[in-house]
């Protein structure tokens, strides 16, 4: 079999399973986007933060309708969003602030879930972290030469890859940028929020897809490398565009759309497409579930 049959065999494949991946991984997604992620934030727990860290007691109706949003990401900082919930006097509304404050400061070092970590670090999440996922060789880069806070848990649960021996560093950033990421995802401590089972999901098929890759460069080493260059230099520009322009243009719920899409479609989709497509240049896949004549398990060209 030439390159040119094993390059229509690859985008045969991507072209066939494309609308499959992202029609099954769609539906956690637009769950999550239209009924909201689980968190611990219900409205006794909403209650008891306004009379407990702010000193301030408010309505069982006004506290059902608050979400852990409200009370993370600063959009309860204003006063007119404070006068909504029945915060009028200046005194009251200076307990909320600090109290908000405090609250978000403590959930960006020590979260109960990523969720929590998400929204009281909004920019650096979705208009950053996220977009960089799908390069995840600029992605260690940035968190072990550029990314340091001692107040972020970030700082925290990426120690693994500071503290990688160079000469490992380069290796694994070569060959594969997944596993330290991976390592990195699983020093989160467990929680009941299944947004942390999917990012860990996400990082052991990533990881298997940095396998997969490595295969490929026996069988097409130019077109692997060319693959992988432009994927990691499109998930840098699209990071660089949503962190520096995006981010002051876009709505929140337009924020928590990409971010869904991005953790449970994106990201996900990239990584099953680059397994499957190794799978096909090594003959894996089905010719017949393709709709491809002849076939065969391919060879290594010389």
């Amino acid at each position: 079999m030439t390159d040119n049959d094993r390059t229509i065999d690859v985008r045969t494949t991507m072209r066939s399973f494309l609308p499959l991946v992202l029609a099954l991984l769609a539906v956690p997604s637009c769950l999550s986007l239209f009924l909201g992620a689980p968190s611990k934030w219900r409205s006794p727990e909403i209650k008891e933060f306004f009379k407990k860290d702010c000193g301030v007691i408010i309505e069982d109706d006004i506290a059902a309708k608050l979400t852990p949003r409200d009370l993370l990401d600063g959009s309860l900082l204003y006063n007119d969003r404070l006068g909504e919930i029945g915060v009028d006097s200046a005194l009251d509304r200076s307990r909320v602030k600090q109290g908000l404050w405090s609250l978000q400061a403590k959930v960006t070092r020590m979260p109960t879930n990523f969720d929590e970590w998400r929204l009281s670090n909004r920019r650096l999440s979705d208009m950053w972290l996220i977009p960089l996922a799908s390069s995840p060789r600029f992605l260690l880069l940035w968190l072990r030469f550029f990314h340091s806070d001692e107040f972020n848990a970030l700082d925290i649960h990426d120690a693994s890859i500071d503290e990688t021996p160079l000469q490992t560093f380069i290796l694994q950033l070569v060959f594969v940028p997944n596993w330290p990421i991976f390592k990195a995802m699983e020093s989160y401590a467990d929680s009941d929020i299944y947004t942390d089972d999917v990012m860990k999901f996400v990082t052991r098929v990533r990881l298997v897809a940095d396998i997969m890759s490595i295969i490929n460069l026996v069988y097409d080493p130019i077109g692997t490398i060319r693959m992988v260059l432009l994927s990691e230099l499109m998930g840098l520009i699209s990071a660089l565009l949503s962190y520096f322009v995006l981010w002051f243009i876009t709505p929140i719920f337009v924020l928590d759309f990409l971010y869904y899409a991005f953790v449970y479609v994106i990201v996900p989709s990239y990584a099953l497409l680059g397994i499957l497509s190794g799978l096909t240049l090594m003959g894996m896949i089905p010719n017949l579930l393709l709709g491809v004549p002849g076939g065969g398990r391919l060879r290594r060209s010389d």
